[in-house]
Parts: structure tokens; sequence; C-alpha cells
């Protein structure tokens, strides 16, 4: 059996036996604070690095994945039933891990797949904010190409492009 098909079996099993799995609790990463923008799940800022090297415990979510660029278990789990628009305990899509990690392939195997590109986390910022916070230029730009709105601005009255760095020439 290949890896996508054990994936997306498991992902029909648990569907079927603890169907909540991929509502209240998807993504389980602890995103860090940076200032006033936001949660930030890029592995520098969530300090990911200490825990390099140690085996993830229980079976990963939506979101990680997305984060991750594993588009073989995306593709899988999407298959299997996840919802490409699941929102995590601060509001974020699995676009916006994507996004975050400047994980090009999974942002876009997630448009694809018809993900919301204007989703709003609790803090107003969709996944443009976050490709331009994280100075993620190739999601960025592969998300306006999408036809994320530009115009949007988060809780605190800043768009994307305002978010971005400077070099980028945006604002």
């Amino acid at each position: 059996m290949s890896k996508a098909d054990a994936m997306r079996q498991y992902a029909e099993l648990l569907q079927r036996v603890a169907p909540e799995w991929n509502q209240a609790e998807v993504g389980t990463s602890q995103p860090k604070s940076r200032g006033g923008m936001g949660p930030v799940f890029s592995c520098l800022a969530a300090g990911e690095d200490a825990d390099a090297g140690q085996e993830a415990v229980g079976p990963r979510t939506l979101h990680e994945v997305a984060g991750e660029g594993d588009v073989e278990a995306l593709t899988g789990m999407l298959e299997g039933g996840a919802q490409v628009d699941g929102r995590d305990e601060d509001g974020c899509t699995p676009l916006h891990f994507a996004a975050d990690r400047g994980s090009v392939a999974a942002a876009q195997a997630l448009i694809a797949a018809g993900a919301h590109l204007d989703a709003q986390d609790a803090d107003g910022q969709t996944p443009l904010h976050y490709a331009a916070i994280t100075e993620n230029r190739e999601v960025y730009d592969l998300l306006v190409a999408a036809g994320a709105d530009v115009s949007v601005r988060d809780k605190q009255g800043s768009t994307a492009a305002e978010a971005a760095p400077a070099s980028w020439g945006l604002g």
C-alpha cells in the first residue's frame, strides 16, 4: 500500500471513529505572538528548532502538513475528507500555515483544492498577511496571482502590503 493510500485510509477511519478530530482541536502548534502582528507559526518565531529531531506524537493535522510543505500528506488528507478551510483555535486555516512557513507547493495544492484566499484569523489577518510578515515573497506573489484581496485590513487596520518588508516596494 502506498503512503498516500495509507494516510487516506487512516483519515477516513479517524473520521468514522472520532468525527470531531478535524474540528475544534485542529492545529496543535502553539503560536508565539510577535508584537501586535498576531500569531506567527514560523519555525524560528515558534522556537521549534528546540524540538528538532524529536518524533511527533499523534496524528499530524492538515495545518501541520501544510506548514511542513508535505504535499503528499496534504493531498491524502484532503482526499480523505479533511476540510480545506478548517480553523484552529486562533482562526487560522491550513493556508495561513503554508503562507507563514513559505510552503509554496502546499499553498498551490490548497488553492487548487478551493481554499479561501482571504480567510481571516482571530486578528483579522489573511494568509497574505502571514506571507508578508514572514517575508515569504513567493507565497505572497502566488496568493496575489490567485486572486487574494490586497485591500483586506487586519484588526489593527493594516493591509498585507503595509506589513511587508519595505524592500518589496509594495507600500
